[in-house]
């Protein structure tokens, strides 16, 4: 799964939302963030695309490219 800026906003506040109903994210669908506040999943891989969105980022791409195929 790929995310941009998942990190810091799309998963804690949906990790916040499901608290407010009594939901735990990673019981649900796997993920919670890490000590770097990272969210990892047991189900799937996670890339934030924002933390490696710089001059690497065609490297980063290609490196996935050839890893998923």
């Amino acid at each position: 799964m790929a995310t941009y800026n998942g990190d810091s906003f799309d998963f804690p506040f949906v990790d916040i939302r499901a608290k407010i109903h009594g939901i735990s994210m990673y019981d649900e669908i796997g993920f919670k963030p890490d000590n770097e506040e990272e969210y990892k999943s047991r189900h799937t891989m996670h890339m934030d695309c924002f933390r490696s969105a710089d001059d690497r980022i065609p490297q980063v791409m290609c490196k996935l490219t050839i890893l998923d195929g």
